[in-house]
């Protein structure tokens, strides 16, 4: 009985609802999203100031 209960715990502690996962997918792309717009704005504030550099 108290292994079959800690198994069940175990597996319970492991298990991710569907929804959740979405979630976090969603949350994830999100995420890149964003962090793709902060690369193109720092390679857009790096060419600025290589312009700069070049004047």
């Amino acid at each position: 009985m108290r292994l079959r209960r800690a198994l069940r715990v175990r597996i319970d502690a492991r298990y991710v609802t569907k929804a959740d996962h979405l979630r976090d997918i969603r949350d994830t792309l999100w995420e890149v999203q964003m962090l793709r717009r902060e690369v193109v704005a720092m390679r857009r504030e790096l060419d600025r100031l290589r312009d700069l550099k070049a004047i």
